[in-house]
């Protein structure tokens, strides 16, 4: 593996207060690394030194030669550009040629099947603006890409999108840095874990809650690897329904719903609804 950033004896104090001390970390290329700790524990002061929009106050932190996209956890709700011409003029800013810049953009609306791009921002949904939120840090192709909180204050289905973008980017072999308080996004997403207690750093091993079993309805479109349909069906006992022509539904229990909804992302679906039946 090779490695992309080092940090050595790095520490971070705001206002007299000691957030981050003498961490120490090693993160490898195309390894999607979660960050995980209480409200208050410096993650998100972590990602701004790793995308390296703020310096540590002592210590050291070394990147290859990267481009980096971040993701900041709250995005401007009241902005009148359209989200085409918000991106638009963000890759102009960033070097982009005109021609470069409309092709881009429309790569990205395209890839996260975005139809309001047209529409002002300040107009749009939490969960629209999220999505334009990660486009902008995506725009100049990055190698790395840091997100915080990607799924706060999403709504279900809203989240469950953005997971199968974030997986199907890491399946293209991004990198990928996120803090997160969604205990399954960890579990389907991150190779690695590491966790922030008191300004220190340190792997993680994560537990799960009991959760009394019950029923789950799953819906995703067709997978584009349609044989996991067949090796779901061997694992777990259970068959798929279809509801339409590219549209799927597994009604299962709730302690398999995760690995299935991490096999069918895996496999190029897109999960657009799960719920718990009564």
């Amino acid at each position: 593996m090779s490695i992309l950033m080092q940090g050595k004896n790095m520490s971070k104090n705001i206002n007299k207060k000691h957030i981050l001390q003498n961490l120490n970390f090693t993160f490898y290329q195309q390894k999607t690394v979660a960050i995980i700790g209480a409200n208050g524990s410096g993650k998100s002061t972590l990602l701004r030194i790793l995308a390296g929009i703020t310096l540590p106050s002592s210590g050291s932190i070394r990147r290859e030669h990267i481009r980096i996209g971040y993701v900041p956890e709250q995005f401007p709700s009241n902005m009148t550009f359209t989200g085409f011409n918000y991106l638009y003029h963000l890759g102009r800013i960033g070097g982009l040629s005109r021609e470069v810049a409309k092709e881009r953009v429309g790569q990205l609306f395209d890839q996260f099947n975005f139809t309001a791009q047209f529409e002002a921002i300040k107009h749009y949904s939490k969960g629209m603006r999220q999505k334009i939120n990660i486009m902008q840090a995506l725009l100049h192709q990055p190698s790395l890409l840091i997100l915080d909180e990607p799924l706060s204050g999403l709504d279900e289905s809203v989240q469950l999108e953005v997971e199968s973008m974030l997986y199907q980017l890491k399946q293209q072999g991004l990198t990928i840095f996120f803090t997160c308080h969604d205990s399954p996004l960890v579990h389907r997403l991150a190779d690695r874990t590491v966790t922030l207690q008191n300004g220190k750093l340190m792997e993680s091993v994560i537990t799960y809650d009991y959760v009394e079993e019950s029923l789950v309805t799953i819906k995703s479109t067709l997978p584009a690897d349609v044989s996991i349909l067949t090796q779901i069906s061997a694992i777990y006992g259970i068959n798929h329904e279809t509801i339409h022509k590219k549209k799927i539904q597994f009604t299962v229990n709730s302690r398999q719903s995760d690995e299935i909804i991490a096999l069918l992302i895996q496999s190029g679906a897109s999960i657009y609804s799960v719920w718990h039946i009564p």
